[in-house]
């Protein structure tokens, strides 16, 4: 079984960060979804002036998915071999719904059950989520499979 090196996790976490940051910002955007949040976001979420503003906001969110998607892509270069799909994108997918099932799910659950935080909120989190984790994982696996061609 080979395993990608510190330079393929890099750019493939990488990569997934900023394609999935982009996609969850249009997401966030979108005229509905965004109506949506719009009627909870100041009960649940601090003014982004507390935050340095909205600039720093989207840095954060950022930040957050550069770290997520570096370690998604160290958690799949253990995994891949045990994904017995040929096809990167079909293991990709596979690996980001396991993300999801892991990650996404049970802090939807946890926050559902812990407070008050509005269930159409939680739901369109869960949908980022999907975002994130699918996409992520199909744009890990499909480097990888490039990078690892490019290594042979």
């Amino acid at each position: 079984m080979k395993y990608m090196g510190m330079k393929e996790i890099a750019i493939s976490g990488l990569v997934a960060g900023f394609v999935t940051f982009l996609l969850s910002s249009v997401f966030y955007i979108i005229p509905i979804i965004s109506q949506i949040s719009s009627q909870y976001l100041w009960e649940c979420y601090k003014p982004y002036d507390a935050l340095g503003g909205i600039t720093n906001l989207y840095l954060f969110e950022l930040s957050k998915n550069l770290v997520l998607t570096f370690f998604m892509a160290i958690l799949y270069s253990y995994t891949e071999g045990g994904i017995v799909m040929k096809s990167a994108w079909k293991k990709g997918l596979f690996f980001g719904f396991l993300i999801f099932l892991v990650v996404e799910i049970p802090f939807a659950y946890f926050k559902w059950i812990t407070s008050n935080y509005p269930g159409m909120l939680n739901i369109l989190d869960i949908l980022g989520g999907v975002i994130n984790t699918f996409v992520g994982g199909i744009i890990i696996a499909v480097l990888y499979a490039r990078l690892s061609s490019l290594k042979s």
